[in-house]
């Protein structure tokens, strides 16, 4: 069997590209160093791309630490993606303030102008009278708007609303009255803008119990109780350990990760990493998490590597422990703590 050509090397990287998020990420960005993690985004991205298509309104929340490529796919590489698939739909794409995502707009933009991309979705131009970074549209009718955490983006619709990163630090992340703006920013302003059928993407640093993610799962856990409201969101929720606390397996059908204390023998499913193990040894190895685990406090660790926030009242002693008595009880053979 003859070789391919070269000329039908590139149709073929173009085809894959059109189907697969992380091959087109490669052709467009060939320094982008991807892991395992980085496939399981992607295929979650496409499925999630999908379902807005159909109009399903799907709900995906990603967990991931940082400086681990997340924002590169999910703010930059995805929507560039699904335009292509999609030029008619609008994407909305919201940070903790308006630069972050502007950053993001302007280059989504540059891939739309790379004849690369043109090559790969040659339906999906940029509309020469509306190119502004903040926002910019399609000749399709479609478009990408970047917005900062509590401004106004009255008159923009969605089929995707994307949340990267709406908490700036740890200061704002222990801030009730940050946190209680952006929940009321995030349903007053930014749900509203959902067109029929569109999905809302939130991916970030998992920094409190009560951010944004938080307050979503806090909503889900109403779900099917006798009182809940009909409807609530129920997102996929997806956590990605800097490090990881148990053997990490994942159904390649369903994508369904699955977690055991011990290793488990070879079955239907892949082994992602052993325990104790990094998310992406090219950009973080082992050891170089765990020397960021003995310069943090535990707290921080916790929260910004492992996606478990620990919650403002503690881990051991929770606030409805505590009881306040007429007279004290007596302390025969009884421990005592002060504080």
């Amino acid at each position: 069997m003859s070789q391919p050509t070269k000329a039908q090397q590139v149709l073929a990287q173009r085809a894959l590209a059109r189907r697969r998020l992380l091959h087109f990420t490669k052709l467009t960005h060939p320094r982008y160093s991807a892991g395992w993690v980085h496939d399981d985004v992607c295929k979650r991205l496409e499925r999630f791309s999908q379902a807005v298509a159909d109009g399903k309104s799907p709900r995906l929340m990603l967990l991931m630490p940082p400086r681990h490529g997340k924002s590169e796919l999910a703010s930059i590489r995805f929507p560039a993606w699904h335009l292509g698939q999609h030029p008619h739909h609008e994407l909305i794409n919201v940070g903790y303030n308006l630069d972050l995502p502007m950053g993001f707009s302007r280059k989504v933009r540059e891939i739309f102008r790379d004849p690369i991309y043109q090559n790969v979705f040659p339906d999906a131009r940029l509309d020469p009278d509306s190119q502004s970074v903040e926002k910019w549209n399609t000749t399709a009718g479609g478009g990408f708007t970047a917005a900062g955490r509590g401004g106004g983006i009255t008159g923009k619709g969605a089929h995707i609303l994307i949340v990267d990163d709406p908490i700036k630090d740890q200061e704002e992340a222990d801030s009730v009255l940050v946190r209680d703006k952006l929940w009321d920013w995030y349903q007053s302003t930014a749900y509203t803008r959902l067109a029929p059928g569109g999905g809302v993407l939130v991916i970030q640093t998992w920094w409190n119990d009560d951010d944004l993610a938080g307050r979503l799962q806090q909503q889900m856990a109403l779900i099917g109780k006798d009182d809940s409201p009909e409807g609530i969101d129920d997102f996929e929720i997806i956590k990605y350990p800097a490090l990881s606390e148990q053997f990490e397996y994942r159904d390649n059908e369903t994508l369904e990760i699955t977690r055991f204390a011990e290793e488990q023998p070879p079955s239907e499913l892949q082994l992602l990493r052993p325990k104790d193990f990094c998310l992406h040894e090219d950009r973080y190895p082992t050891p170089a998490l765990k020397r960021i685990r003995a310069n943090l406090q535990p707290r921080i660790w916790s929260a910004l590597y492992q996606q478990n926030p620990v919650p403002d009242e503690g881990m051991y002693f929770k606030k409805d422990y505590f009881r306040y008595v007429h007279a004290l009880p007596s302390t025969h053979g009884q421990r005592i703590y002060t504080a």
